[in-house]
C-alpha cells in the first residue's frame, strides 16, 4: 500500500515536471522564452514526489524574460499576451502599479504557488530576484519584453522611472497565505 502511494506521488511529480518543462521547451522553440541564465533544478526534487517541492524549488535561473508578439504598423503597435500561449500559465487576475513615488519600491514578497508575469507597459523599473542562494538584478523597459517569475522566488521592485506602469498578469486570484513577505520566514520555507 505504502509503495503504491509512492509510486503514485512520483508519477505526479513526474508529470508536473514534464509539463513545466514541456511548455519550456515549446515556448523555447517558438523563441519566445528567453532564460535569464536558464538550467533545470528539477532532478535536485524528482525523488520528493510531490509537485509542491517543483515549486519550492525555483531559482532564480528557472525565471525568465518572454518576447511577446507585437504587431507594429503606421497607426502604432500592438502587443498579445494570451494565457497558455505567450504566458505560460492561465491568467487568473491581471493588476498594475503606477505613481510609485521617486525612490519607492515594490514587492519585498514570494509566493508559494502563483506565478506572475510583469511587463513595463510604461516606462521602466528594475526587478531583484532572489532564491536565497543567488540574487540577480534586471530591468525591465520595453512592453515587448515580459518577465516570468516563478513561485518560490523572491522579488522587489526599484528604481522606477516618472509614470512608469507596471501589469502584473497571475496564475491565481489573490490569495494572502500564499505570501511570503518575512525574508527570514521565506528563507526557512526555501530550507524546508
Amino acid at each position: 500500500m505504502e509503495r503504491a502511494r509512492s509510486n503514485r506521488r512520483a508519477c505526479n511529480a513526474q508529470t508536473a515536471i514534464a509539463w513545466i518543462d514541456g511548455l519550456r521547451l515549446t515556448m523555447r522553440k517558438q523563441n519566445r522564452l528567453k532564460p535569464l541564465n536558464f538550467r533545470s533544478n528539477y532532478e535536485l526534487v524528482r525523488g520528493y514526489g510531490e509537485e509542491l517541492a517543483v515549486a519550492s524549488a525555483a531559482t532564480v535561473d528557472d525565471c525568465g524574460l518572454i518576447t511577446l508578439r507585437t504587431v507594429e504598423d503606421p497607426r502604432g503597435s500592438l502587443t498579445i499576451a494570451e494565457g497558455e500561449q505567450d504566458i505560460p500559465f492561465s491568467i487568473r487576475r491581471v493588476y498594475y502599479l503606477y505613481d510609485v513615488p521617486q525612490g519607492g519600491a515594490r514587492g519585498g514578497h514570494a509566493h508559494r504557488n502563483l506565478h506572475q508575469v510583469l511587463v513595463a507597459v510604461t516606462g521602466g523599473f528594475d526587478v531583484v530576484l532572489d532564491d536565497g542562494a543567488v540574487r540577480r538584478r534586471l530591468r525591465l523597459q520595453d512592453p515587448r519584453t515580459a518577465l516570468h517569475i516563478l513561485p518560490g522566488v523572491w522579488r522587489e521592485m526599484d528604481r522606477f522611472t516618472e509614470n512608469a506602469v507596471c501589469v502584473v498578469l497571475a496564475s491565481e486570484l489573490y490569495e494572502a497565505s500564499d505570501y511570503l513577505r518575512d525574508y527570514q520566514e521565506f528563507l526557512v520555507w526555501r530550507r524546508s
